[in-house]
């Protein structure tokens, strides 16, 4: 919270002080949830102050991602992350989760979605869009599919164990502004998990 926090003042500092022809903002769908989201309430104040002073701006262009996936394995809260390094790094054998195993998420990779924001940046508009997949792939099939690796590894599967019962569905809706992506999320996770794993082998030889 207190990383995002400092985003808003680092925001308002550079609106004041810099010269900004085209303003693109990396905001996120965070802010739909409830006004006590630690990454969404900062992201609405930030949307907010933008739009405030779209008037020193030719274009403001504002994007808000679903379920990014970069090439490689990082620390972060995202689902996959956790689970690479509970099974991978921290090589444990059972792990009890947040959320339930029939939780879905649309994934999308990270480098699709920057050709896409640098090909509307050659634009001379201004919008706010949503970027996502509409192709879902559920917890219990994350898991499953990083089990075939694991199993190789360790020559036993890892036990997920999850903490609700009530399953809950996070992907872009269809709406006008939004741009989808066109790959199946399983693939994209399968690359993740490929690349993240080879370049384990590589910091930890």
């Amino acid at each position: 919270k207190e990383t995002f926090q400092k985003e808003y003042c680092w925001l308002k500092n550079v609106v004041k002080n810099i010269k900004i022809k085209k303003f693109i903002y990396l905001s996120s769908p965070s802010i739909y949830y409830n006004r006590r989201h630690p990454i969404g309430s900062v992201k609405k104040r930030c949307e907010k102050f933008i739009l405030i002073n779209k008037n020193k701006f030719s274009n403001v262009q504002i994007w808000r991602p679903y379920n990014l996936i970069s090439n490689y394995y990082s620390q972060t809260d995202h689902f996959h992350n956790i689970l690479f390094k509970t099974m991978f790094i921290e090589k444990k054998k059972s792990f009890t989760f947040n959320g339930n195993e029939n939780d879905m998420r649309g994934y999308s990779d990270v480098n699709d979605f920057i050709k896409v924001m640098y090909k509307y940046s050659l634009k001379n508009i201004s919008f706010i869009k949503e970027y996502g997949n509409r192709n879902l792939i559920n917890m219990k099939n994350i898991v499953e599919l990083f089990n075939k690796y694991y199993l190789k590894l360790n020559k036993n599967s890892f036990i997920a164990n999850f903490r609700k019962n009530k399953k809950n569905i996070l992907c872009i809706k269809f709406k006008k502004n939004s741009v989808y992506s066109k790959k199946k999320s399983v693939l994209i996770i399968n690359q993740y998990l490929n690349k993240s794993l080879n370049e384990k082998k590589v910091q930890y030889l």
